[in-house]
């Protein structure tokens, strides 16, 4: 049997992207659901995306998988189960408000791990003291067109939109995002996957023609860490090309 031939594939080259609203400011039309303790993403019935955690204030005993701190709006740390970061110093006063926004990376699917809860697991603490009286706030990010502008400025916890345009018949693209850091991407509301480039080896995003259209296209990009600044010479843009990377570099084990 002859294989068939590989799909035509285009650049469209580089896309400007402007700034659309905070995380924060997009949760809010979002329900919250009140708990003595913090909730795990399966007793919310959030499968993917993140939960905001917030309580009136420090250690975790463990996080499933990614966990931004938050004192009064300012980020104070990360928690983070691959590398067994489950303590952050917060040096708070009382009445101060306390925010973890934990991210699901993916489920593990075998083994003892079979049954990987997702959120805060454990209790948390300011030294020895249990924090209580949390609100739990499931923020799903598999379609994301609920999301609507603000006039949020920053890099982080940050959703970015642009436009491209497309003449003639789309076809099969990837996305590059050069200067990102960590976070999501969507094209037309169809979200492509996850991008970490400093974790390799995958640098590109395969965007299948099926889900574009001659005209006007929407890209949006959720990062959850640090955007480029927009200065000269490092444009808040993402570039779609015809070559694939998927060997990139990784960090040392």
């Amino acid at each position: 049997m002859t294989p068939p031939t590989n799909s035509t594939k285009a650049a469209y080259g580089e896309v400007l992207l402007s700034p659309h609203t905070s995380l924060f400011s997009a949760a809010q039309t979002l329900p919250s659901v009140p708990s003595d303790s913090p909730k795990t993403f399966e007793s919310l019935a959030l499968f993917n995306g993140v939960v905001i955690y917030e309580t009136v204030i420090d250690f975790m005993t463990a996080v499933n998988d990614r966990g931004y701190v938050y004192l009064d709006g300012v980020l104070v740390g990360l928690l983070a189960r691959q590398q067994e970061a489950y303590q952050v110093p917060v040096f708070a006063r009382q009445g101060q408000k306390l925010t973890v926004v934990v991210e699901s990376q993916g489920r593990v699917c075998y083994g003892s791990g079979i049954n990987d809860a997702k959120g805060l697991i454990g209790p948390v603490k300011l030294g020895s003291t249990e924090l209580r009286n949390w609100t739990n706030t499931a923020v799903p990010l598999t379609n994301i067109s609920w999301i609507t502008p603000s006039d949020d400025a920053g890099s982080a916890m940050m959703f970015y939109t642009g436009t491209f345009s497309i003449t003639g018949t789309p076809s099969d693209t990837f996305l590059r995002v050069d200067g990102w850091t960590k976070g999501i991407a969507w094209v037309n509301d169809f979200c492509l996957g996850r991008y970490w480039p400093i974790m390799g080896p995958q640098q590109t995003l395969y965007v299948p023609h099926g889900i574009l259209k001659t005209g006007d296209n929407s890209i949006t990009i959720f990062e959850l860490e640090s955007a480029p600044d927009g200065s000269p010479g490092h444009n808040i843009s993402v570039a779609f090309t015809n070559v694939h990377q998927i060997n990139g570099p990784t960090p040392d084990p």
